[in-house]
């Protein structure tokens, strides 16, 4: 899991089944925005 460093920062989690999910609001709406990755061992965002 990562955090980005926005004015309203966004959570991101990766899934070992290939799951990228979106975290908002402090964690409390969260959105699957990719299903279909290999598996994810490790998050990091960029901001550009």
């Amino acid at each position: 899991m990562t955090i980005d460093d926005l004015k309203n920062p966004a959570l991101y989690f990766g899934t070992t089944n290939g799951q990228l999910w979106l975290g908002r609001e402090g964690g409390e709406e969260w959105e699957c925005v990719l299903d279909s990755l290999p598996g994810i061992h490790c998050v990091k965002v960029a901001v550009v």
